[in-house]
């Protein structure tokens, strides 16, 4: 049983050591077979599966980029060349070639003397003086004194231009609209100023050909221009270093109102002569039959008065010595105007810096403030504080305004810019508002509402006369008809 027991065991060790084995080898062959099929069957069946598609989105790509790349280098060889062009562009080169481009800038127009016929002067020429002073010399004289005056206009408008723009950049709403307003009041007068110096300029070059010492008087006017605008700025700094800014500082907008003095160069001769406040006088010098309801028969050597302005249509409204009013052709009429001398006192020069705008009477007298403090620099200038009241004297000496003016305070008189001073009141103002223009003869009503007006005749509104007028209505009868022309020779009456 024991031998039996023995072969028994040993047969089934034999068999258990067969099936290891085999099982060993089975394991080793799996193992190896699924090691080739992860290293070599699965990638080239990934490999074959994907094909060329990895090589076709390199090329692509490689496309895409190299187009790009080219793209890119053709734009930045133009930008390039746009880059040192750009250079070039400049107002000035614009505006050179726009006006090559425009044949009517191209040129400037330049205006020739054209003598009378028969006269053979073509330059200036000395006229009999009535004076000690030669004409041309006088005209020397003044030319240089407005010159000067507008170098001196200049420098203190751009001192208070940069004086405004500081205050403008502290500033908003509407307190910044006004500082704005004022930057281009400022900036107005010195163009204007700049122009009147131009055109003085233009007229002294003119007289030196006439005039010997003409450049020497100019240079001795602007040194003496230039000293003040220097001891002005050192005063200036000086009351910079020891006093506080007020909101008067900058109240910088006390410039003259450059008007051109050529303004009425094409005017009418008649009225041309001299400057004209209505009422007016004038003579009639030809004889006008009225034909129309509106109008006034006048008759040649007759003295009227002339009530109201000429509209476009060249009609004048008069008031004859019986206290008739009605309207007459201008050209029928010839003004009596006042002498340059008193006409120029009825001019004005300034224009003063208070809100409302109003204008100072050169020939007036009145109030100002002294907006800075100022120090006289000669004998016969006058010094005061800033605050300071003083009572204006004169504002205009002769026919030039050299932009000082002449005043009283505390018993002292004596010179002053204009430019240091706010001018409060005006009494030639005062004058006119307190007095009204009397007048004897009847004012001219309008027609009543059931009443048509005549033929050729409508209702204008007055939106503003440079003449006082009786009338005080807003509607007025003006011929709108063309007047008739004056006669080839005068007619008796």
């Amino acid at each position: 049983m024991a031998t039996k027991l023995v072969s028994r065991l040993k047969e089934c060790d034999d068999r258990l050591t067969e099936v290891r084995n085999e099982y060993l080898l089975t394991l080793a062959a799996v193992n190896a077979h699924q090691k080739h099929y992860y290293s070599t069957d699965l990638p080239r069946i990934m490999e074959q599966m994907d094909g060329d598609v990895y090589d076709d989105l390199r090329s692509y790509f490689t496309l895409l980029c190299g187009t790009e790349m080219e793209a890119c280098l053709n734009t930045h060889k133009q930008h390039g060349q746009i880059w040192d062009s750009v250079v070039k562009v400049t107002r000035d080169r614009n505006v050179q070639q726009f006006l090559q481009d425009s044949i009517s800038f191209s040129k400037s127009p330049e205006f020739s003397f054209q003598p009378a016929p028969r006269d053979q002067v073509f330059s200036l020429q000395e006229v009999c003086p009535s004076d000690d002073v030669a004409g041309l010399v006088k005209e020397a004289k003044k030319w240089i004194q407005k010159a000067a005056k507008d170098f001196k206009m200049v420098a203190h408008g751009e001192r208070a231009l940069q004086m405004l723009e500081s205050r403008l950049k502290l500033l908003s709403g509407e307190t910044g609209l006004s500082v704005e307003q004022k930057i281009s009041e400022v900036q107005e007068n010195v163009r204007k100023a700049k122009l009147s110096r131009v055109k003085a300029e233009a007229r002294l070059a003119l007289l030196s050909q006439s005039i010997a010492g003409t450049e020497r008087w100019l240079q001795e006017a602007m040194n003496r221009a230039e000293q003040d605008l220097e001891t002005e700025r050192r005063l200036s700094e000086q009351r910079k270093s020891t006093e506080d800014f007020s909101e008067d500082e900058f109240e910088m907008t006390d410039f003259e109102d450059y008007e051109d003095e050529n303004a009425d160069i094409f005017a009418d001769p008649v009225s041309a002569s001299g400057v004209c406040v209505y009422p007016a006088a004038c003579r009639v010098v030809y004889s006008y039959q009225a034909s129309q309801s509106d109008e006034l028969s006048i008759t040649e050597g007759e003295e009227l008065e002339v009530i109201e302005d000429g509209d476009v249509e060249d009609w004048l409204k008069v008031c004859n010595s019986c206290g008739q009013v009605g309207y007459v052709p201008e050209r029928y009429v010839q003004f009596l105007c006042l002498p340059a001398e008193d006409a120029a006192q009825l001019d004005d020069s300034f224009s003063s810096t208070s809100p409302t705008g109003s204008k100072e009477k050169t020939g007036s007298r009145g109030v100002a403030r002294a907006l800075y403090s100022y120090q006289a620099q000669s004998a016969e200038e006058l010094s005061f504080q800033e605050g300071a009241l003083i009572h204006l004297i004169r504002c205009r000496h002769g026919e030039v305004d050299d932009g000082f003016w002449e005043g009283e305070l505390d018993g002292q008189t004596g010179f002053f810019p204009s430019l240091v001073v706010e001018l409060l009141q005006d009494e030639g103002e005062e004058e006119e508002e307190e007095d009204p223009p009397a007048s004897s003869r009847p004012p001219l009503l309008p027609p009543a509402a059931s009443v048509a007006p005549p033929a050729g005749v409508e209702v204008l509104q007055q939106a503003g006369s440079g003449g006082d007028s009786p009338d005080p209505s807003s509607g007025r009868l003006r011929p709108v008809r063309a007047p008739p022309p004056p006669p080839t020779h005068k007619t008796g009456p």
